[in-house]
Formats: C-alpha cells, sequence, structure tokens
C-alpha cells in the first residue's frame, strides 16, 4: 500500500512517482527524439562532408581542364608559329610572314601555361618558346642593312626546326603524362 495514500486520506489513488504505463510512453518519446536528433547531427556531417568531397573532386575537374585549355593553347599557337617559318622559308611568301606575330602568340600561350603549372610544365613551355625565339631571332636578323633577307644556310635552318619540333614534342610527352596521372 502506498504510505502517502494512507497519509491523505487518498487510498485508491495513485500519489507520487510510480512507474506506469504512462511514464513507459514519455521515456519512448524521449529517447525516439534523441535518436531523431542524433540522425539528423549525422546526416548533416555526412551532407557536408559529401558537399565537400564534390567540391574538392569538381575544382581538380576545373584545374585538369584549364590546364589542357593551356596546353592546346601553346601548341596551336607553336603549328601557327611553325606555318610562319615555312612561309617565311619560301622566297615567294617572305614578304607576307609574319614570325613575330606567331611568336608573341607563343609568348603569351607560354605564359598561361606558367599560370596553369604546374612547375614542372614551365621548363618544356619555355623550351618551345625559346626554340621558337631561335628561328625568330636567326630570321629576322637585327643590324642588317640589306633591303632583302638573306636565306638561312639548309644545315641551320634543319637544326632550328628539329630543336622546334623537339621541343614541342617533349613538352607533349610531358602534358600527357601530367593529364594521365589523374592528380593534376
Amino acid at each position: 500500500m502506498n504510505l502517502i495514500a494512507l497519509a491523505t486520506g487518498d487510498v485508491g489513488k495513485k500519489v507520487g512517482f510510480d512507474m506506469s504505463d504512462g511514464w513507459g510512453a514519455v521515456i519512448a518519446a524521449v529517447v525516439a527524439v534523441l535518436g531523431t536528433i542524433t540522425a539528423g547531427l549525422l546526416a548533416y556531417w555526412a551532407g557536408r562532408r559529401q558537399v565537400k568531397d564534390q567540391a574538392a573532386a569538381d575544382h581538380r575537374a576545373w584545374r585538369r581542364q584549364n590546364r589542357f585549355d593551356a596546353y592546346q593553347n601553346l601548341l596551336v599557337t607553336a603549328d601557327a608559329f611553325g606555318e610562319e617559318m615555312d612561309r617565311w622559308r619560301l622566297p615567294t611568301t617572305r614578304n607576307t610572314a609574319d614570325l613575330g606575330r606567331a611568336l608573341n602568340a607563343v609568348a603569351s600561350a607560354e605564359v598561361a601555361v606558367r599560370l596553369a603549372g604546374p612547375e614542372e610544365m614551365h621548363g618544356p613551355a619555355r623550351a618551345v618558346f625559346a626554340a621558337a625565339g631561335a628561328v625568330y631571332a636567326r630570321c629576322r636578323r637585327p643590324g642588317q642593312v640589306l633591303p632583302q633577307v638573306l636565306p638561312v644556310p639548309p644545315q641551320v635552318w634543319a637544326n632550328l626546326s628539329q630543336a622546334f619540333l623537339d621541343a614541342q614534342k617533349q613538352f607533349v610527352v610531358d602534358a600527357a603524362r601530367l593529364l594521365d596521372d589523374g592528380e593534376v
């Protein structure tokens, strides 16, 4: 018998703390609320992690595409420089060849490669520009006073052309290796 009920004269009524079906429902509700809060927090943290991982993957893809575009632009401008070299080599089109403009385009593309990175691509890009610059310097011949340009000796031209082609090929090899690595 309940002593508090006996003392107050409330015999037959529940008085005080007594475990009943009502308390079981309250405890079950509290556990459900705590479970819901815990599940919500876990879902929030998982969502944040997923967003962070996705952002990192998107950034890697953007950086890879940015590098690919810079590398491709260098190769396109180098090809254009090669076409101007061919135009300059022929006496019939020498006057219309614009090696200076083509060299400036290669220089701009080389800067874009240096900006896009990584540092290991700076050397190969610089080599392409240096080889083009060597061709330009030989064809331009500063200080020449004759109205027409003297032809470049065949062996010198072959060496300059080969150095330019080798620099391009090495750049392609290095760029392909870097882009295929997956860690770009």
